[in-house]
């Protein structure tokens, strides 16, 4: 959490995924203070129908986030990706839908509100990286 999820009327090449995917999470970060492990960014080719845009853009955030934030952060990433796909403004559509912390988990553990991140990874994101490297030793045994 947050959920970016992109849906394109056709194949969007693997480089310029990476790019998006990266593109969202610098402008999530830098406009809320979420960490970057908290955003996830998927793909969908959706080869059905027409559409006006070369992208479609639905992210799903925490709620607390004021106005100047959310508008802020919805142009840069609008800009950012109709750079990379080299088309305009208008071919790109983001929606950003809010939903409470409370009704999302990382690493097994419900999220923070906005702005309380830092104590929450320093006590859930450790563990959960401790976890991780356990079973990943577990397994090469």
């Amino acid at each position: 959490m947050p959920l970016y999820t992109c849906v394109s009327d056709h194949r969007t090449d693997d480089a310029k995924r990476q790019a998006i995917a990266l593109a969202i999470t610098e402008s999530h970060c830098s406009h809320t203070g979420a960490p970057p492990e908290f955003v996830h960014v998927t793909f969908n080719d959706y080869l059905g129908g027409t559409s006006k845009s070369t992208l479609r853009i639905v992210g799903t955030i925490r709620t607390g986030r004021t106005h100047e934030v959310k508008s802020s952060m919805h142009a840069e990433i609008v800009g950012k990706v109709a750079g990379i796909l080299s088309a305009s403004h208008d071919q790109v559509t983001l929606v950003l839908q809010e939903m409470p912390a409370e009704w999302a988990m990382e690493g097994g553990h419900v999220l923070p509100a906005p702005g309380t991140e830092a104590g929450w990874m320093r006590t859930h994101w450790t563990e959960h990286e401790e976890k991780a490297k356990h079973d990943s030793a577990s397994v090469l045994r």
